[in-house]
């Protein structure tokens, strides 16, 4: 068997079905298994794990809530209505945006400071100290969540739909023009947009080998190579991709809403392995290697 080769099998374990895919990846066995699910649970639109047990989301009315992945449980932490993206930082802080600005939460419950960046719509992490945020009036932020104060910013043309962050030297942002690269330490500030595209940006992220990879209405996600601005593959789906997540060195997650959940190698981008799950409209990663997938319900595979 190649070493890149997935398998996907049914096993039967006391009479029930258990849904288990193999991936083998450089070596290293991945095996993913549907082992739990929450059902009757408003849409997530975005899930950061704060452990192997609780994750912290935001629901599709826009409250913040959080919920205990063994017994089902939800406690609600905000009112509906509020809340747009999420970024988890170390030591189980993290970061959700709202309509009035940034709150920064220690712990699970404990909200520490608001930095007021009014109307964003998208957000993700540069370092433990530093966000980047972009905005429905056109604005793409750099935050310093420590002193709470502006770093740098820029204006750009519509609304920003995703944001991403390299090192310290790029900002990846979406429209609904298509994908641009922000090297916002250089001077004067240069921004280059990435043809692929011809719908909204819907997702973003950078692999571990710094590619990017970029989530559209128009069905596909697209990998990219930042250094020449090139792009290196198409990926097609079956409906708006609205998820990417990273699940360690090797391996990427994409999403569509008609569509599957499939993961993809970061070298070779091919397809290693598809789970049995559509309608997805948010992904995250457990410390574990877990995957949170939410639609209409949440499920959880390891």
């Amino acid at each position: 068997m190649n070493r890149n080769q997935s398998v996907a099998s049914w096993l039967v374990q006391g009479g029930l079905c258990i849904d288990v895919a193999r991936i083998v990846v450089d070596y290293h066995v991945f095996v993913f298994e549907q082992v739990a699910t929450i059902s009757d649970v408003w849409t997530l639109q975005e899930m950061v794990a704060l452990d192997n047990n609780h994750v912290v989301a935001v629901e599709a009315t826009g409250g913040l809530s959080m919920w205990n992945l063994e017994s089902g449980a939800r406690e609600k932490l905000s009112p509906a209505g509020t809340y747009t993206s999420l970024v988890l930082l170390n030591g189980q802080r993290w970061v959700a945006s709202d309509s009035d600005g940034v709150v920064l939460w220690d712990g699970m419950r404990n909200e520490l400071r608001r930095a007021s960046v009014t109307k964003i719509s998208c957000m993700a992490r540069i370092d433990d100290e530093r966000v980047v945020c972009g905005t429905s009036t056109g604005h793409v932020v750099i935050w310093n969540l420590v002193t709470n104060e502006r770093v740098r910013g820029a204006n750009v043309s519509g609304p920003i739909h995703a944001v991403a962050a390299w090192s310290d030297t790029l900002i990846a942002y979406g429209t609904n023009s298509g994908v641009y690269l922000w090297w916002h330490k250089k001077a004067p500030i240069p921004h280059k947009q990435l043809f692929g595209h011809h719908l909204r940006i819907t997702a973003l992220i950078f692999l571990q080998n710094g590619r990017l990879v970029s989530g559209s209405e128009d069905d596909t996600a697209c990998v990219w190579d930042v250094v020449g601005c090139a792009l290196l593959r198409v990926l097609y789906h079956c409906g708006t991709v609205y998820a990417l997540v990273t699940l360690g060195k090797d391996l990427f997650v994409t999403s569509s809403m008609f569509g599957k959940v499939q993961v993809w190698n970061s070298t070779t981008l091919q397809c290693e392995m598809t789970l049995n799950r559509s309608g997805v409209f948010s992904l995250a990663v457990l410390p574990n290697g877990g995957i949170i997938v939410s639609g209409n319900d949440v499920t959880v595979w390891m």
